[in-house]
């Protein structure tokens, strides 16, 4: 049974892998806020209808593409939320980028693991709450993915709102140099 369970998860993966490539090509030309809301959207697709998925034979029917869809959603939101956190210093020409990405990538990492937590602490306090501790009652489960659908609804809307004049960053002075030279050169401050 394990060796089925195994296989029936590879597509989760595999498809976290190529959403990934394809939505970090894409973040040149596409706004970090119509990237997040819409993988905030897949996600709450994805947990609708594992909401639904409560027995054995519905794996082909919601199981499956429930992974493919909310796999999709996440692996859009984590990049594009990462891209969206690095671009911010962007729009600021005061700050130097190459000095802020550090600081930057900590806060999300920090924000990531925490969040994670807290979201799974929820899920499983409601799942073991409404189920009474039962394991093979699916209302738990299925309570958890409601949960789930509307963190996620919530989270697009707050990503379309917030991010709402963040658009594709302006191009720099010293973005090509330092790209051709692999040395940091200070941004030039705007003439007043």
């Amino acid at each position: 049974m394990l060796g089925m369970t195994t296989l029936y998860s590879v597509p989760f993966g595999l498809t976290g892998l190529f959403t990934t490539f394809i939505v970090g090509s894409l973040t040149p030309y596409v706004s970090p806020r119509f990237l997040l809301s819409g993988g905030h959207a897949l996600v709450l697709v994805g947990a609708a209808l594992l909401a639904f998925a409560g027995t054995k034979d519905t794996y082909w029917s919601r199981v499956f593409p429930a992974f493919i869809i909310s796999c999709s959603g996440m692996a859009m939101a984590f990049v594009s939320s990462n891209i969206a956190m690095l671009r911010a210093p962007l729009f600021d020409p005061d700050i130097d980028p190459l000095e802020s990405t550090s600081l930057i990538g900590a806060i999300f990492n920090a924000s990531l693991q925490i969040g994670s937590s807290i979201g799974l602490s929820i899920v499983i306090a409601i799942t073991t709450k409404v189920s009474g501790g039962d394991v093979s009652n699916f209302d738990g489960y299925r309570a958890g993915w409601w949960f789930i659908v509307g963190l996620a609804g919530f989270e697009a809307v707050l990503a379309a709102v917030s991010l709402w004049r963040h658009g594709i960053p302006p191009e720099r002075p010293d973005d090509e140099r330092t790209l051709e030279t692999g040395q940091a050169t200070p941004c030039e401050k705007p003439s007043e």
